[in-house]
């Protein structure tokens, strides 16, 4: 009998500010262990950029999940 084991989590995250001066992205990840019903969950919000308070926005979202 072989005996193997569910393969790692591997997260990463990346965001470029494009044309704009700053970034108005926001994200988060999260990984739960093995004894777990779910293996982990990662978030991205879109800052919208050129809009009045992206950044602010794209925090709140992800705050409120």
């Amino acid at each position: 009998m072989t005996e193997s084991k569910p393969a790692g989590l591997l997260v990463a995250g990346l965001s470029r500010t494009g044309r704009r001066s700053g970034n108005e992205d926001a994200a988060d990840w999260k990984t739960f262990g093995p004894g777990s019903a779910v293996r982990g969950y990662a978030l991205v919000c879109d800052g919208m950029g050129g809009h009045n308070a992206g950044e602010v926005a794209s925090a709140m979202a992800l705050e409120a999940m």
